[in-house]
């Protein structure tokens, strides 16, 4: 019996853009969040960021069906979206970026 050993694909991952665009919009927040809360903003919008990056190929089904329906069942639009969760907010990261006077208000909606 030939025994399979499990390796890890070593070559780097570059999340340079990724992390680029979250320290840009976190700038943009500085204004908006008192500096010792400035920190507390940063893990959660790199989550949200995860999120936004995993849910995009079916945002505009989610959105436009909760549109049509705001009560469709929660398993019914994880059926939709691929996963156990979904995000049924007109906003994306990029686009908070685009208001940046409503940028708290935004970010929480």
């Amino acid at each position: 019996m030939e025994k399979t050993i499990a390796t890890w694909d070593e070559q780097p991952i570059d999340i340079t853009s990724e992390a680029n665009f979250i320290w840009g919009i976190a700038k943009k927040l500085r204004g908006t969040y008192l500096p010792d809360k400035y920190g507390d903003v940063i893990i959660p919008m790199t989550i949200i960021r995860r999120f936004e990056s995993v849910l995009k190929p079916t945002k505009d089904k989610i959105i436009a069906q909760f549109e049509a329906m705001p009560t469709y069942p929660a398993r019914a639009m994880y059926k939709i979206s691929g996963y156990q969760f979904y995000n049924t907010s007109k906003f994306d990261l990029a686009e908070l970026c685009n208001d940046p006077d409503n940028i708290a208000a935004n970010f929480k909606a």
